[in-house]
């Protein structure tokens, strides 16, 4: 797992937070578990993962739970802020395969 694979899944995320309209649909089109509210990007962490699968190249061979880990072992929330956004639990189900994960852009 390497720096450069959180860096391009940051830089992703930043897109979304930035309004880019190629991200947006991206996540309107894939649907599952996705939803965009106000200034919240709503997910299953599984669902996630097969959408920046998909999205972005680096990470496309990426397992489920190396992807996991390169969310939670990298600075993740720090370099969201950097950015305007923050991860964090919507609703916690007590398992993390059906716990619903969003991003927020804060101010």
């Amino acid at each position: 797992m390497s720096d450069s694979n959180h860096h391009h899944l940051i830089l992703y995320f930043a897109r979304y937070l930035e309004n880019d309209r190629e991200v947006i649909e991206a996540i309107q089109l894939f649907g599952q578990s996705f939803q965009l509210e106000n200034s919240s990007w709503q997910f299953t962490m599984l669902d996630l993962h097969q959408f920046c699968s998909e999205q972005i190249h680096s990470i496309k061979n990426l397992n489920y739970s190396s992807f996991k880990q390169l969310i939670y072992q990298n600075p993740t929330n720090q370099l969201l802020r950097d950015h305007g956004g923050q991860f964090e639990v919507f609703l916690n189900s007590g398992k993390i395969k059906k716990t619903i994960y969003c991003l927020n852009r804060i101010q």
